[in-house]
């Protein structure tokens, strides 16, 4: 792999504390732990904690084959009240997605209780008490998932630090999440009481919303009437925002794809924006869709074979070219990268046209979108590699996922070959890739994984 990329970055001028060690296992009883987290190594231990804390709550199977609790999901999915009560309690307007759409979309995060025997739940009251006896998932009477069973030095927790540690590993079990339920209508089902729980915060089901909405998208892009029906619907309310689009179509050759894209950031600004503030950004989508960007600098596959990717997406379509956008530029590109880039109430425009900011593109030989970065111009007269770091402020791809991960929710590394591009690129440009928010976790992750000798069978 190219050396450089590993260069300096994990050396730490520092003597090592001779007292205390960052290894949890190093310690006897809950009383030297929290001695060790008042003194100077304390970040260190808890880093070594909750790194292993998370390797553990990854190996928790949350899966459960119950016949009972998959007939009254369907029960419930079957029934419109719950459509009608999901859709009113969503801020976001997601009348229009079918009701398939949004089971796919809830199912991982709904319980059923019966009878007060709670079926794949987090245990309410070990949550009220602040997670004192470290709370567990009830499958009937049983204990379905118990920390001590996962994680070897559970003993060595005090008492100060047991929430921070009980909330660390349920967040980070799949399919697992800590929030207020949402309660939906009773019902009886074989002559039981029972309810239906979806575990989520507020915040959470409005992501979810907007999942749901993707996916409509998505799906309604093979119906080659979508387009047509939808400006039908709206012609009434918003009927500039119809006629306007109509001509756009008409006058300009937009694939299917770019025209539902413009559909759904209608719907992603909540009818809330000016209607002319939009159509005048679709509009100049439109007009430079078709001029090439400014290009910057270009990444040949001969470099990238050197930094031991050879196999691959980003070595098949090389070279990638880095384009530095015009304001007008960024309609387009948050369109197609589902970023909030084509927001027009976000200040991306007004901060490229006053040089305030740049907004990079990379893109295959095909001129295929892969990740957008957000950088402050003030990095070109930044001192330091750590200086520039700092004013990287974004690196996303599609729909805001970071380098290396699936999707936006994903916390373990599926594309290892991304992180070793980004890490050589920014190196290669003078930039501590450690001091980059959305780069650190992975870079920090393949780093160890380089040292160990481990990195190459995962590229």
């Amino acid at each position: 792999m190219h050396n450089s990329c590993y260069h300096n970055y994990m050396e730490d001028d520092s003597e090592e504390n001779k007292e205390f060690s960052t290894d949890i296992n190093d310690y006897n009883s809950p009383e030297e732990v929290e001695e060790a987290l008042k003194s100077d190594i304390r970040d260190e231990l808890i880093e070594n904690i909750e790194e292993e804390i998370r390797e553990a709550a990854q190996n928790v199977d949350t899966n459960i084959e119950d016949g009972e609790y998959k007939d009254a999901l369907e029960y419930y999915f079957e029934s419109d009240d719950f459509f009608d009560d999901l859709r009113s309690n969503c801020e976001r307007d997601i009348s229009y997605v079918p009701d398939e759409i949004i089971t796919n979309i809830i199912s991982p995060y709904t319980s059923i209780s019966r009878s007060g025997n709670s079926l794949f739940s987090l245990d309410q009251r070990s949550r009220e008490k602040g997670f004192e006896s470290f709370a567990t998932i009830k499958y009937g009477d049983e204990n379905y998932v118990d920390p001590s069973t996962y994680i070897d030095f559970i003993h060595l927790i005090p008492k100060s630090y047991v929430k921070r540690f009980a909330m660390e590993f349920w967040t980070n079990i799949p399919d697992v999440h800590i929030g207020s339920p949402y309660n939906f209508n009773p019902k009886t089902i074989d002559g039981e009481r029972a309810s239906l729980e979806i575990y989520f915060s507020k915040e959470m089901l409005e992501e979810m919303a907007l999942d749901m909405r993707i996916a409509y998208f998505q799906e309604a892009s093979n119906d080659p009437d979508f387009v047509n029906n939808f400006l039908n619907v709206i012609e009434e309310d918003y009927s500039d925002y119809s006629r306007t689009l109509r001509r756009l179509i008409t006058e300009n050759s937009l694939t299917t794809e770019e025209q539902i894209d413009i559909i759904r950031l209608f719907f992603d600004q909540d009818n809330k924006i000016e209607m002319d503030t939009l159509i005048h950004r679709v509009s100049e989508f439109v007009n430079t869709k078709n001029i090439e960007p400014e290009g910057i600098l270009s990444i040949p596959k001969e470099v990238i074979k050197n930094w031991d990717i050879r196999k691959g997406t980003l070595y098949e379509n090389a070279p990638w070219t880095i384009y530095n956008l015009k304001a007008t530029e960024l309609f387009g590109e948050g369109v197609d990268m589902r970023l909030c880039l084509s927001d027009p109430e976000m200040p991306y425009y007004s901060q490229v046209m006053d040089s305030e900011i740049e907004i990079w593109s990379i893109r295959s030989k095909n001129g295929k979108r892969r990740f957008t970065i957000e950088i402050d111009a003030k990095f070109r007269d930044a001192s330091s590699p750590e200086e520039k770091g700092k004013l990287v402020y974004q690196v996303k791809g599609k729909a805001n996922r970071l380098a290396g991960y699936e999707n936006s929710s994903s916390k373990t590394i599926k594309f290892f070959d991304e992180v070793v591009f980004f890490m050589n690129l920014f190196y290669d440009l003078g930039i501590d890739v450690f001091n980059i928010e959305d780069m650190r976790i992975q870079a920090l992750e393949v780093t160890k994984l380089n040292e160990e000798g481990l990195l190459s069978s995962k590229l």
